[in-house]
């Protein structure tokens, strides 16, 4: 997901991939091959955690949570509503919220208030 990202960003640009990557990132397609690897490694570990945790802590994220966290994203963004989003970004708030892993960060988010709630308590 990570090349997608900056393929698209390649293509925005209108530029070659390898051009890109010369230019903007200043790094070979190697280069960024093998820190594409190390951020995806890193990346599952995290991931791993966090659902090892969710399930532990027997927390989760209801749908309703979830489009009331995409709603104020939104707004926060100062986006009028979710076709000014798609317009602007050429993708709809859940394809984004695909690509960013943002059901990902709520569930991170609602185990950190957990464990605050429980050391605030101490």
């Amino acid at each position: 997901e990570v090349t997608k990202i900056y393929k698209d960003k390649a293509k925005d640009a209108d530029k070659k991939w390898e051009t890109y990557l010369k230019e903007d990132l200043m790094v070979t397609v190697e280069e960024f091959n093998k820190e594409a690897k190390a951020y995806a490694e890193e990346f599952v570990k995290q991931e791993m955690i966090i659902y090892a945790m969710a399930e532990k802590e027997d927390i989760s994220v209801t749908e309703d949570e979830f489009e009331a966290y995409l709603q104020s994203m939104l707004a926060a963004s100062g986006y009028a509503d979710e076709k000014a989003f798609e317009l602007k970004t050429g993708m709809t708030v859940r394809e984004y919220s695909d690509v960013y892993k943002l059901d990902r960060d709520l569930l991170l988010t609602k185990e950190l208030d957990t464990i605050y709630d429980r050391l605030s308590k101490k």
